[in-house]
């Protein structure tokens, strides 16, 4: 038995999977700037509650990290310094007599 000599051309490549195409958006889109949401993801991919899933699996496996809680920590730490700034000039500064 022979068998025939096929090249590489003749086999169609394959469409990227869902996946692929979420991931290659999310890499893409992160660079820009904030992290696109799941629903932003199923959107792009045709999914439902598809996008949400990958990111939770991402989030666990430590391939991405939860953007969101880091930005949201960096402008409670930055709100909290212009509040203790604020009380320093306006509670201390009126007891120690300047304004």
């Amino acid at each position: 038995m022979r068998l025939a000599v096929v090249s590489n051309e003749s086999c169609p490549l394959a469409a990227p999977t869902a996946e692929q195409r979420i991931w290659a958006y999310y890499v893409t889109e992160r660079s820009k700037g904030p992290a696109p949401t799941g629903a932003e993801l199923d959107r792009i991919a045709g999914t439902n509650n598809y996008g949400r899933r990958l990111l939770r699996e991402w989030r666990r496996q430590g391939r991405i990290t939860d953007d969101a809680a880091v930005d949201r920590q960096r402008s409670r730490s930055v709100r909290g310094a212009f509040e203790l700034k604020w009380m320093l000039s306006n509670v201390l500064g009126g007891v120690l007599g300047f304004r």
